[in-house]
């Protein structure tokens, strides 16, 4: 979302990095691991003059759909058809955009020496092989591949002179060791490829005052399928490139516009530019227009109140220690005042499901990592109170309202354990441990609550293999199912007749993401009803009374890996889909961030 979930991510990133969960994509550990241990292993370019960093996608969490009840949406299979499957080519059958790698890249050291770089040009694909020769006591060599835009490649690297026009294929091989085998094959520049139309040049990557590790990187005009594999006798890393790109403007389903009259049958209030926005009668409406910088926001639709955190004035928005205070309005912009100024900032406000409390993340901390606590406040105004006990080990945030008193929300420990826990007010209680003892989850998301309050949704990363599951509690935190067919699930919003709108993502990708969109009924009845491949990705959603609205962004994040964290820093668009008609419009197209979406 914006800068205050950015201090709430930052402390998620950080307690996965302490409990070695920062999950770097080796063999089969891809997204869910991230990209931030990765960038730590990889050895950069030959140190230049530092250059200040372009500042990286600000990761987000999707809202929860407010508790006021709407009429109910009946999920139907959409009129508009799937995208139909092409016909494989049998060539490219192993081919796919996932991060591949070759033999094992946690086998540790190697030694090897680059002996031939050659190309070969197959019908359906380019092939560059590397011969090596590894000394008979060195373990196998290890790779692992990556597409990545130019731009989120640069971003990582912090390097804001690079080109980031196209793409890049990189090769990362973190154990080759820098002996005599190495310094007698690395290029020095890059080296053009002859015979190729794809695969036009490589260079190498490595840190002189690394003992280890070094990438090859070859640049791409657009994101291409790709093959990697380590082969004997003699040893070789053989990449494989396809000619033709399978991606195009009608693989990205949920970005293609269909039908007459997708209008949200209730305004929709977002964050853009930290202003609050309100769209309503087919036209964006700026509600606060302020010199100061506006974040989270909720909305109470019954009693036409929005409430917003706010930052205060001549603070950086991109200060994560910045004061912000919680402030509310009416639904029209109108009889702005601030409503309470608890801790050092203000974060994730919801509104109680009849409108009278406000719940909020406060960070209570001065300095990193932040130290955050659930505060309330009755909307007719009094002090804020702190609900959540401050002499702990956990730092508790994302509240969500089950009823009138009651709450659920996640918490982080220092030393990386995440849980959930339920509080009336009174007492707390730790509904999320039985997930992540022993070897089923190494941490949890953000819950979702269903507007009744009869179900929970969260994401838990798996620890015997790569991805997400979605984990489903009812009202009182018991476990009533999972859902873990695919690579990752992530929740994205309830409607309000208990359906459960969550995305599905095949495989790691750092280019690419291939999604399904499911409906999953309150009677457990999963359809999926959208399906595309996109090189961007999807931020808030939001289900309305007569379907969804959502954020599409143009460019995939750089540092994805924990739950539900996903590119803000991104233009897009706000997207309305009237599911039962059939209707798809882009209602605002955004060239800066959309966050907060109610």
């Amino acid at each position: 979302m914006t800068h205050r979930h950015a201090f709430v991510l930052l402390l998620f990133a950080m307690l996965l990095i302490v409990a070695g969960c920062e999950q770097t994509s080796v063999a089969e550990q891809e997204r869910v691991q991230g990209l931030a241990t990765l960038e730590a292993s990889t050895p950069s370019a030959t140190p230049t003059n530092t250059a200040t960093p372009e500042p990286s996608a600000t990761p987000t969490l999707t809202p929860t759909q407010g508790p006021t009840p709407t009429p109910t949406i009946t999920p139907l299979p959409s009129p508009t058809p799937l995208p139909p499957t092409p016909t494989p080519n049998p060539a490219l059958a192993k081919f796919s955009f996932c991060n591949q790698t070759a033999g094992n890249v946690e086998s540790g050291r190697f030694s090897a020496k680059i002996t031939a770089i050659s190309t070969t040009v197959e019908p359906a694909f380019e092939r560059l092989t590397l011969t090596l020769d590894v000394p008979s006591d060195s373990v196998a060599p290890a790779a692992l591949v990556r597409c990545l835009s130019a731009l989120n490649d640069a971003t990582l690297r912090g390097d804001i002179g690079a080109n980031t026009e196209g793409y890049v294929l990189i090769m990362d091989m973190p154990g080759w060791l820098h002996d005599d085998r190495f310094s007698t094959s690395v290029a020095t520049a890059t080296t053009t490829l002859s015979g190729t139309q794809v695969l036009r040049s490589l260079s190498f990557r490595y840190d002189q005052n690394a003992a280890a590790g070094a990438s090859i990187v070859l640049p791409l005009q657009e994101p291409r399928s790709f093959h990697v594999q380590l082969a004997d006798k003699p040893t070789r890393l053989i990449l494989d490139v396809a000619k033709t790109s399978t991606i195009n403007a009608s693989s990205d389903m949920l970005r293609v516009p269909a039908g007459n009259g997708a209008t949200p049958g209730a305004p929709l209030f977002y964050v853009q530019d930290h202003d609050v926005w309100k769209f309503a009668d087919g036209k964006p409406i700026n509600l606060t227009n302020s010199p100061e910088a506006e974040t989270d926001l909720a909305v109470d639709r019954a009693n036409g109140r929005v409430a917003f955190c706010r930052v205060e004035p001549g603070a950086d928005p991109g200060d994560v220690l910045a004061a912000s205070t919680l402030w509310i309005m009416t639904q029209n912009g109108g009889s702005i005042g601030e409503l309470a100024a608890a801790g050092r900032s203000c974060a994730e406000p919801v509104f109680s499901p009849d409108g009278s409390t406000i719940a909020f993340t406060v960070n209570e901390g001065t300095s990193n990592p932040p130290r955050l606590s659930i505060y309330t406040v009755p909307v007719a105004g009094g002090e804020a109170q702190r609900i959540t006990p401050s002499d702990d080990e956990w730092s508790r945030f994302g509240p969500q309202w089950l009823d009138n008193k009651r709450l659920v929300y996640s918490a982080l420990a220092e030393d990386g354990r995440s849980t959930l826990f339920m509080t009336d007010g009174q007492q707390e209680r730790d509904i999320g441990a039985n997930l992540v003892v022993g070897d089923r989850y190494t941490a949890l998301g953000r819950p979702y609550v269903a507007p009744n309050g009869a179900a929970i949704a969260v994401e838990g990363v798996r620890a015997g293999k790569p991805g997400t599951d979605l984990v489903l509690l009812d009202g009182s935190g018991k476990e009533t199912a999972t859902i873990g067919d695919n690579y990752s699930n992530r929740p994205l919003t309830w409607g309000a007749d208990g359906t459960l709108y969550y995305l599905a993502s095949a495989c790691a990708s750092d280019a690419v993401l291939d999604y399904t969109l499911h409906a999953r009924a309150s009677g457990g009845a999963d359809q999926i009803i959208a399906a595309g491949t996109t090189l961007g990705s999807f931020g808030a959603f939001a289900a309305t009374n007569n379907g969804l609205a959502y954020v599409a962004l143009d460019r995939m994040s750089p540092d994805t890996g924990t739950p539900q964290m996903f590119a803000v820093a991104s233009p897009g668009g706000l997207w309305f889909w009237n599911v039962s008609g059939g209707s798809r419009a882009r209602l605002v197209e955004a060239k800066s961030a959309i966050t907060t979406l109610k």
